[in-house]
Parts: structure tokens; sequence; C-alpha cells
């Protein structure tokens, strides 16, 4: 039996869908009975309970094979959470921890990817045998502003268009953890995903949007807080909105362009999705603003 925790984040159901459809026993652990009923639709097998609890990590691990470990985006104690879950899967007889980390761990400003950094130090301290995820900025992160991107026809965020990136598309990755979770000869492996098949900037992103939607999209530059009265960013904390400034910073400064694009279509053995593709399925699924 696999269990993934964080089971219901992006990550986790694309996951979870993937091993469903091999008729593989999935233990998800999510936080409250709501996450549950949505999880169990995907095909897993729901666990509520906190991760930080003790108790509910040894519950969680009990019979278990292989395991996923997701962290909630953001988690203030993701370093210490990682790190029990990390002795209690040793202490279990785990065979197999995944770690599903973050591109560009190294950059010690930004807490919540240089954690991830810690948490493959720990891992690879641990005795486990081990397999670590990066994947890159998720394609579907655009979907929380899209309809003001397509409302004023601007794609803004605070860094300089031209700055090249590699993107995911979260069904990429589903398909490929799906793999490194149910084959063997992954242990020891770090796996950067990447769907696009060469870094990216937000000029070539707007204009995939502008040709999936049939609008003119201009990718711009803003202040960080102008991000501030977003629904997302109204419901982080300040410790968190410093995070994310953070993030911005060092992409404004030196992008995240650096990636082996082809890792992806090499576990997967398909090839991976553009984002022109993924543009034009967004194009399919949403109805832009009226207003």
């Amino acid at each position: 039996m696999i269990l993934i925790s964080g089971a219901n984040g992006t990550a986790g159901r694309a996951v979870i869908t993937h091993l469903a459809r091999r008729g593989v026993t999935v233990r998800a652990l999510v936080s409250n009975a709501q996450s549950a009923q949505s999880i169990e639709a995907f095909g897993a097998t729901p666990m509520v309970g906190d991760m930080r609890d003790p108790e509910v990590r040894r519950r969680a691990l009990a019979g278990i094979s292989t395991f996923y470990h997701i962290a909630p985006g953001l988690m203030a104690e993701e370093l210490d959470v990682g790190r029990q879950f990390i002795a209690q899967a040793r202490g279990e007889g785990i065979k197999r921890f995944v770690l599903h980390g973050v591109s560009y761990p190294y950059a010690p400003n930004i807490d919540f990817h240089w954690t991830k950094m810690k948490l493959e130090v720990e891992l690879l301290k641990s005795g486990l045998a081990f397999t670590i995820i990066r994947p890159t900025q998720f394609m579907q992160n655009i979907t929380w502003s899209l309809p003001q991107i397509l409302q004023l026809g601007e794609f803004a965020l605070p860094y300089a268009p031209e700055r090249r990136m590699g993107f995911v598309h979260i069904d990429d990755l589903g398909k490929a953890v799906a793999n490194v979770l149910t084959e063997p000869g992954h242990a020891g492996a770090t796996y950067e995903l990447c769907s696009t098949a060469r870094p990216i900037d937000r000029n070539h992103i707007a204009a995939a949007l502008s040709r999936a939607f049939g609008v003119e999209i201009r990718a711009v530059r803003c202040s960080f807080d102008d991000l501030q009265g977003s629904h997302f960013f109204a419901s982080l904390t300040a410790a968190q909105r410093q995070q994310l400034a953070n993030m911005y910073e060092y992409i404004d400064r030196y992008g995240t362009a650096y990636f082996n694009n082809d890792v992806l279509q090499m576990l997967t053995g398909e090839p991976t999705t553009s984002y022109q593709a993924f543009a034009d399925e967004l194009a399919h699924t949403t109805i832009p603003s009226q207003t």
C-alpha cells in the first residue's frame, strides 16, 4: 500500500488519479472531512488527521510499503514534520520514501525552498531508499488569476517578463510520480519534472494565452503590493507573504531556467505537454469573464 500525505492538494490528486487507474491501493492523509470526501472520489482511501501529530503519523505509516510525502504549501512546521516522518518511516520499516520537493531548493532566502533542501539532506543521512521529486512551477498555478488576466488583457507578476522558467503540467507530474512509486529502479534518484521542452518566459505564456482565448494579452511587471488584494494573498500570514516576496525577488534576478527538460518524458515514455497545449485546454474549460 502507498501512503500520500497532503493528498488533497493539486499534486496529490494528480498522482492518486494515475495510481487508481492502475488499481493501486492508496491511503491518503488529509486534514479534514471535506478533503476526505473529495479525495475519496479520486480513488484513494482517506485518513483524516493532523500530520503534526506523532500518533497520526504512526497510524498513517502503519502497514505502508511506499510513502510519498507532500507537505502543505508554506507550512510553518514543515521541517520538523518532515524530519519526524523520516524517523518514523525508518522505525516502521518503510521500503521507499519519496519526497515531493521543489525546483531550485538551494535558495536560502526562500524559506520554503531551503526547508526542502534540508529535508533532502535528512533523507541522504537516513539510510532509507529514497527518491526526490523536484517539480518546476505548475502550469495550473495561473488559474487563480486567469479571470483578471482575461479581463485586463495583462498577465502581471512582480518580476521581469523576460525571465525564463520551467513549467510542468500537473497531469504529466501525476503520470511520472505514479511510475516512480510503482516501478523498481528509482532509489537514490532526484528528478526535475519540467513539461516545457525549453525554458519559457512570461511573454511566451501571454502569447499562448492570446492564441488560445482569441484576445490580446500582454505580459507586464507589477509590484508585489499589487498582489495583496487577491483572495489567495489575503489568506496568507505576514511570514508567508514574505516568503513569496523573496521568491519573486529571486526569480526577478535569476529566473529558474536551468533544468534537464527530457527527464519527465524519460519517466513517462510519452510526450510532455507544451504551454500552448495547456492554454488551449484552459480555453476549452474556462468561460471568460464578461465584466
